[in-house]
């Protein structure tokens, strides 16, 4: 895996690998983009603490940031039919595990629906589709947070999650991410 830095309104973040990427005509997935797909799409749901585990391997080489105080996922795209499976949370679960530290759940919650990301073509649409889309459900001021999802492309949903997080006091932000897009380097 080649850890890949995020820049965006949070102290530090970062990507385990990126997703996928074409060489010639083939797509390819890279060892991360391939533990996400079978975690993600064939809900191979024991792969979540292992990914996390990646995390914590990742955060254990970077001393120089401050210990999280607890661990907050992106909240799913549709809250009003939930899914049998969430992905993000049971990362955020398995994270907070390792860490020995409490995942805050339902620190963000959803202020209405929005489309799925992937669905969108251009940063604009994407920031649009997020914009004033989070809300804090708990009390999150002085905390140092790790704010965690699985894929960054555009970086959007974590932007918009992370303003809404500082604006509710948080003392610092990291984001953690499993992969991120060829797009997102463009």
């Amino acid at each position: 895996p080649h850890p890949r830095p995020l820049k965006g309104p949070w102290l530090a973040g970062w990507a385990l690998d990126f997703h996928s990427r074409f060489e010639g005509s083939e797509h390819r997935r890279s060892e991360v983009g391939k533990l996400v797909y079978r975690y993600k799409y064939q809900e191979e749901r024991t792969l979540a603490r292992e990914l996390a585990a990646r995390w914590a391997e990742l955060l254990a080489a970077h001393p120089e940031l401050p210990s999280a105080d607890a661990i907050a996922p992106i909240p799913p795209a549709n809250t009003a039919t939930p899914r049998a499976f969430d992905p993000v949370t049971l990362l955020a679960q398995a994270l907070a595990e390792q860490l020995r530290v409490p995942a805050l759940l339902d620190a963000l919650s959803k202020t209405r629906a929005t489309r799925p990301q992937k669905e969108m073509t251009s940063l604009a649409q994407k920031q649009a589709n997020v914009a004033g889309a989070f809300a804090l459900k708990q009390d999150v001021r002085g905390k140092r947070l790790m704010l965690v999802d699985d894929l960054y492309d555009s970086g959007a949903t974590l932007n918009e999650a992370a303003r809404a997080l500082t604006r509710g006091g948080a003392q610092s932000i990291i984001v953690l991410t499993l992969t991120q897009t060829i797009h997102a380097d463009e």
